[in-house]
């Protein structure tokens, strides 16, 4: 639309204006906003999921797990009895990790070794999240956090290396750590725990 006569030429409307400062606003609500520590820590936790998802499926009893995952899967019920191996048959058995081998047959017969690579590097990356989340709250320090996790890296890289049922196992250890070496009782302790244990 053509310019009126009466506007002055500086108001012209192909003219760019300067935004006025004092309309701009945050609007991220507190909850969501991260101070630097918080985003170096975030991103800590995605190089470390990046790389386990790179990590190899080795030679292990990764395999044989997936296979007691897919005989519960077959037969809808957890083996009373040894079910594979042929000089075991029959003898009692007693399935400590059946959650874990359903579940990770589930992922790898839906998506493949992909699925298989997720859940290893979603189990140790929530393992990293709730110990340096922990350490966090308490501390806001990220010394503190790159400490514990360098400790934490160190004293269990043998159970990190390899794709097996017990990092679920580490996954629900780090929860009750968490949850009993917390400063303050939230309502949500007192059902987590027999969650995480049923």
């Amino acid at each position: 639309s053509p310019v009126s006569d009466e506007a002055p030429a500086s108001e012209s409307f192909f003219e760019r204006r300067e935004p006025d400062l004092n309309l701009l606003q945050d609007r991220i609500p507190p909850q969501f906003q991260m101070t630097r520590r918080g985003v170096t820590l975030v991103a800590i936790l995605g190089l470390v999921f990046t790389l386990c998802s790179y990590q190899p499926l080795w030679h292990s009893d990764l395999w044989g797990h997936l296979s007691y995952g897919r005989w519960i899967w077959q037969s809808k019920t957890v083996p009373q009895v040894e079910p594979l191996m042929l000089l075991a048959q029959g003898v009692p058995f007693i399935d400590t990790a059946w959650l874990s081998q359903l579940a990770g047959y589930g992922m790898v017969n839906r998506f493949g070794v992909a699925g298989a690579q997720f859940i290893y590097a979603g189990l140790i990356s929530l393992s990293f999240t709730l110990i340096l989340g922990a350490v966090y709250r308490r501390t806001g320090s990220l010394i503190a956090c790159l400490a514990t996790l360098t400790v934490f890296t160190l004293g269990g890289y043998q159970q990190l290396l390899v794709i097996r049922p017990q990092l679920a196992g580490l996954v629900c250890f780090v929860i009750t750590l968490v949850v009993g070496t917390a400063t303050t009782g939230r309502k949500w302790h007192w059902w987590v725990i027999p969650v995480t244990f049923a």
